[in-house]
């Protein structure tokens, strides 16, 4: 239930950032963007999921494979139905697709809907991998600052309302530090499936959070190539950060460093009022 809230608020963000840096004369360009973030998901995710599987016999069995296995990874149900003209032709049917089912019937939303249905989603870090990539690829030397700070924003909108969602039954914090400890084990274990490696802090508002094994990074090379991509990668997470903190109460400046990877220290300093 957790993965799937943070999987739907990464997809929206994924379509709120890209709509907003799209103009009326460039939707279509908005609408391709995302989905080639939604080919790259698919494509990498089936061939992880499937690479013990043995061959498909044909073109109707990969078909309805995508219809039961495939959907049911990504939007926890089946196709409703499916058919096809034997002639290469498919159609499939989702009467409750679940990235519009909270959306209204207003023009406005309709006009909306080609964004939201184009991306697929799987898992929310292969879908960190292809934004970043994304932004990247749309980003020259100048623009750097831009990619990053785009990267950081949907970070802390995703966290913010993740933890809107996921925390809403829980008892209250007690302080600051017991909400660092909720950051370290049961918010980085939803997200990342391991806890942080170890907590420090001076008592005086600054954390310091290091992961020995960042997972966004442990197949990156350390070549001077790719280390200097490694900010971009890391911008995500900061913003998942500072955004969680934020919904819980704490405003905090969240910055990384790579200590040699894939070992990854998040600092916080709390900003406290005077």
């Amino acid at each position: 239930m957790i993965d799937d809230i943070l999987f739907d608020l990464l997809h929206m963000e994924s379509v709120e950032l890209l709509a907003q840096n799209s103009d009326n004369d460039s939707k279509e360009l908005c609408v391709s963007r995302l989905e080639h973030i939604g080919y790259n998901t698919g494509y990498r995710f089936v061939e992880k999921a499937t690479k013990e599987w043995q061959r498909f016999k044909d073109e109707l069995d990969v078909m309805k494979f995508i219809c039961k296995e495939f959907w049911s990874t990504v939007f926890k149900k089946q196709i409703d139905n499916l058919r096809t003209n034997h002639m290469g032709i498919y159609v499939l049917l989702d009467n409750r697709f679940r990235f519009i089912t909270q959306m209204s019937n207003s023009k406005q939303y309709v006009d909306q809907m080609p964004k939201v249905c184009t991306t697929g989603h799987t898992t929310c870090l292969i879908k960190t991998y292809d934004n970043v990539e994304l932004l990247a690829q749309n980003s020259d030397n100048d623009s750097k600052e831009l990619c990053v700070s785009r990267l950081e924003h949907i970070g802390y909108n995703t966290g913010y309302r993740f933890v809107e969602k996921a925390t809403k039954e829980w008892q209250r914090f007690k302080d600051e530090l017991d909400v660092m400890k909720f950051i370290c084990k049961e918010f980085w274990s939803t997200v990342f499936k391991k806890q942080i490696d170890n907590l420090r802090t001076n008592h005086m508002g600054i954390y310091v959070l290091l992961d020995n094994r960042f997972r966004f990074i442990t197949q990156m090379s350390n070549s001077k190539q790719y280390v200097d991509q490694m900010p971009k990668y890391l911008a995500f997470t900061c913003g998942l950060i500072r955004g969680a903190l934020s919904n819980l109460g704490l405003n905090s400046i969240v910055t990384a460093e790579i200590v040699l990877p894939p070992s990854c220290r998040f600092q916080i300093q709390i900003q406290r009022q005077q």
